[in-house]
């Protein structure tokens, strides 16, 4: 919303490197598909 612009950070992105650099070579998730497995992990904890 505009009454919050300049309120809070609306971008932000880690830098890898460091992770790269000590030889994590996977892939990593999109946030959809995070949030996707993330609530099915929740489900499954609510069941058992």
């Amino acid at each position: 919303p505009d009454h919050l612009k300049g309120s809070y950070q609306s971008f932000t992105q880690a830098d890898m490197s460091r992770l790269r650099a000590a030889g994590y070579n996977g892939q990593f998730r999109t946030v959809e598909t995070g949030v996707r497995d993330y609530v099915e992990w929740l489900k499954a904890q609510r069941s058992s």
